[in-house]
């Protein structure tokens, strides 16, 4: 049932889940150091022409728009959107659980070192960003106006407006320059936060120590094996006859 769960929340979890049950050890390794890469890089990929083209976005009526919820159909707002929520809820699924298993002392079914589980969720946390920033995009720019005000002027238009609402919120350093009305908006900056701290003090705290306590474990191994032990034997002398 927890699976089954899951797996609606974030189908592509569900197809990692898949694709890694048959592989251990560094064939496991390189296949989410892959998984984790490609997402990087398809977010990145993405981005950046809808950032360099926004300008030049109109209708087939010739009338220009700013929003990627007035340019893209309804099915393909849905599909995207639905993409974007499973891999933000498949990071923060997969490093929680990961986490939870070092604090266990639960043997790993991979060769990934912790300084290579730290990589992967600096990856996944830059993903988280963009992947929001995309989402944040999606919705109607009514859900970001201000509700006091009776002209709907809102305060995320481009692109780099949601790059940096998602970058503030996700480190918590959001200044209130960009605020959204709308709750369903507002709920999943609460999530985002609380996927950012995932990521940022549990995964990372937990890495970190398990990397450091490691170390040193190795380093007491080392001087151990190091260090030659010499023993004496002293035969008694035999009595005179």
């Amino acid at each position: 049932m927890t699976i089954l769960f899951k797996a609606v929340l974030s189908p592509t979890w569900f197809l990692a889940k898949q694709l890694k049950a048959k592989k251990v050890g560094d064939e496991r390794k390189t296949l989410l150091k892959n998984l984790n890469s490609f997402y990087l890089v398809l977010a990145i990929v993405l981005i950046v022409p809808i950032a360099f083209f926004q300008s030049e976005w109109e209708l087939q009526s010739g009338e220009s728009v700013s929003s990627l919820y007035e340019l893209l159909p309804f099915g393909y707002r849905i599909f995207w959107g639905y993409f974007l929520i499973s891999r933000c809820n498949e990071i923060f699924i997969a490093f929680l659980d990961d986490a939870a298993d070092k604090l266990k002392r639960t043997d790993s079914t991979s060769s990934l070192e912790f300084f290579e589980r730290l990589k992967l969720s600096l990856h996944s946390y830059l993903e988280l960003i963009i992947n929001f920033a995309f989402i944040y995009m999606l919705t109607p720019t009514s859900y970001w106006c201000d509700v006091s005000s009776s002209v709907c002027q809102s305060d995320l238009v481009t692109v780099s407006d949601a790059l940096f609402y998602s970058a503030a919120t996700i480190t918590t350093l959001a200044d209130g320059s960009v605020s959204p009305s709308y709750w369903l908006v507002q709920f999943l900056t609460i999530y985002q936060i609380f996927c950012g701290f995932t990521l940022l003090i549990v995964c990372f705290t937990v890495y970190t120590s398990r990397a450091i306590s490691d170390i040193g474990t190795a380093s007491q191994v080392e001087s151990v094996t190091d260090t030659e032990t010499y023993t004496v034997t002293v035969k008694p002398e035999k009595p005179n006859a």
